[in-house]
């Protein structure tokens, strides 16, 4: 490409044309939904396009009706889910996640708000414990929760199943399930909707919005 050609990318980039113009011009469109965002930036910025360079990765990658969801070893990793939580029994599978949020002050600081966060785990039938504390989440809190999750539970050999947060994965955590004859399930990447603790999060926050108004 010459470098009149990249001049005339780099305004079409400046004056915001639309990622079909773009793209099409640098020859990239075609098979993009097997591209991550990083490949197509590697393509953007060997054509010596330096500007907004982020930006435009997601517009094409939006445009062309892109999601990780459909990599292909993403949907392995799905099939093998299903086929593992599957095989649990109704009464053992234990979903866990956490959600944050802020409350309004109180009458004598109206103007004060406080975030909190909000530690739940629940079953196929309903809540079995949460745990709410100011501020965010450590590994501390997490694994408070998680031992007094686990004395609940000690009548059943319980599996957890939680997303790929990285507080999820601390050792001791892994240790302590190990101890008390649980085990613990990631959810996929990219696969919220794999779990029922998405929707009770939405109507608990659906139900507080209510209750404000």
């Amino acid at each position: 490409m010459n470098y009149m050609k990249v001049e005339i990318i780099a305004g079409m980039i400046r004056r915001a044309a639309t990622a079909t113009e773009i793209s099409t011009d640098l020859k990239i469109y075609e098979n993009s939904a097997a591209s991550t965002k990083e490949e197509i930036q590697s393509q953007i910025q060997e054509k010596g396009i330096r500007r907004n360079v982020s930006s435009i990765c997601k517009m094409i990658l939006r445009d062309e009706s892109f999601t990780m969801k459909r990599v292909p070893v993403n949907l392995d990793v799905r099939k093998n889910y299903c086929r593992i939580v599957s095989n649990i029994s109704d009464d053992r599978i234990l979903f866990k996640d956490d959600t944050q949020g802020r409350l309004s002050g109180s009458l004598n600081q109206p103007k004060k708000r406080v975030n909190i966060s909000v530690l739940e785990a629940i079953s196929l039938t309903g809540d079995v414990h949460y745990m709410m504390a100011d501020g965010a989440i450590n590994g501390e809190l997490f694994i408070e929760f998680m031992m007094l999750l686990c004395q609940m539970t000690l009548n059943v050999s319980s599996v957890y199943v939680m997303d790929n947060a990285l507080i999820h994965k601390l050792i001791n955590v892994s240790l302590l399930l190990l101890s008390a004859n649980m085990r613990l399930e990631f959810l996929p990447p990219y696969s919220l909707q794999f779990t029922p603790i998405e929707e009770y999060f939405y109507n608990l926050q659906n139900l507080i919005r209510q209750r404000k108004s």
